[in-house]
């Protein structure tokens, strides 16, 4: 069935039928904030809440597969692959990282340069 993944500021993560509106499920993905990214990638969905939270669902059900809390706040997060080489590569202030979106297992990290930081940068961001 076709279905559209919705989040709100009050932290809930859900699906909802295309064709009538029904709810299909529904998810408390935190309790102390909102869900201000959600990204779909094939069958998982992948979250960012308030204060650096990400979190992996299973489209099929919303089972969580996996999450991990940052210490820092989540700028965003990218999902990259296909089939099962998908990864979910999370930006912060001052790091970007890759991890499996099957399992959320860490592969990299690298420090964001002082040129990625700043708006007015000349050329394009590099990684330090």
């Amino acid at each position: 069935a076709e279905r559209v993944f919705v989040a709100s500021a009050s932290g809930v993560v859900a699906a909802v039928a295309l064709k009538d509106g029904q709810m299909q499920w529904r998810r408390i993905a935190t309790t102390t904030g909102g869900v201000r990214v959600l990204r779909a990638a094939g069958r998982s969905l992948v979250s960012v809440a308030d204060g650096g939270l990400v979190q992996s669902w299973k489209t099929s059900g919303g089972d969580l597969s996996w999450q991990r809390e940052y210490a820092s706040p989540v700028i965003d997060v990218l999902v990259t692959g296909a089939g099962k080489t998908q990864h979910v590569v999370v930006l912060r202030d001052s790091e970007l990282e890759s991890r499996t979106l099957s399992a959320g297992s860490h592969e990299w990290s690298a420090a964001v340069a002082e040129s990625m930081k700043t708006s007015d940068a000349a050329g394009p961001p590099l990684l330090g």
